[in-house]
């Protein structure tokens, strides 16, 4: 059971989370695209001691980054103390090798923002799964790398499912609505959503969220028929 909430910024969601079968959250820091969910270093340090005062095994922290130097990430890997990273930007081999060796326990997803052409998809896949723990397949537009609130091509995501050699999770628009035909189309390793997920202020709203958690066990459920 793989399933993360995006783009947490205040202590409320961090208990809306707590409280619920939620296995990861999703801290944005440093972006380089439009996101509303960024938050600094300071703040994030304050949610996740908060999270770990609940003395729960679960959900886990995830750092969420556009950065793409070395430096950078790796303060901000030992300023948070997380122990998995999810790498939304396009980033080299040897800098994720690089964390590799500075951090052998931290667990690597590895963002693919699907477009409309399957063959550089696979490509992209191809490129990273074998230095990375988890594929994160994700929908973009020209201004954001994540949190679009749009679905892209799940035939495409369906595909990836197939050949890759590490799990595949699946983000992009997901909300308690699609969440079961999403599973059952695609059949992810897991799901991650943010933005469909808020409320008009911005914030994650509790019966959106408690829905999507819901509906994504029900669809694990109904997909032992089908994947």
């Amino acid at each position: 059971m793989f399933v993360k909430v995006c783009g947490i910024k205040e202590k409320f969601e961090v208990e809306l989370l707590v409280s619920l079968p939620v296995s990861h959250f999703g801290f944005i820091i440093g972006v380089e695209a439009l996101s509303e969910d960024e938050i600094d270093t300071p703040r994030a340090k304050v949610l996740i001691e908060y999270l770990r005062s609940f003395k729960k095994k679960f959900p886990i922290p995830t750092l969420v980054t556009h950065l793409r130097e070395y430096r950078k990430i790796e303060r901000l890997v030992l300023d948070l103390g997380v122990s998995f990273l999810q790498l939304q930007n396009e980033v080299s081999l040897d800098l994720i090798e690089r964390l590799r060796l500075r951090f052998p326990w931290l667990k690597i997803i590895k963002a693919i923002h699907v477009l409309s052409y399957k063959n550089e998809v696979i490509e992209k896949v191809r490129y990273y799964e074998n230095h990375v723990d988890y594929i994160l397949l994700d929908s973009r537009d020209s201004f954001r790398m994540g949190g679009t609130g749009m679905t892209h091509d799940w035939n495409i995501s369906s595909h990836v499912v197939r050949i890759a050699k590490k799990p595949v999770i699946l983000a992009g628009g997901l909300n308690s609505s699609n969440v079961l035909d999403a599973v059952l189309k695609v059949c992810p390793f897991g799901v991650d959503a943010n933005s469909r997920l808020k409320d008009d202020r911005g914030y994650k709203d509790p019966r959106k969220v408690r829905e999507f958690v819901i509906n994504y066990f029900r669809a694990l459920a109904a997909r032992r028929q089908v994947c």
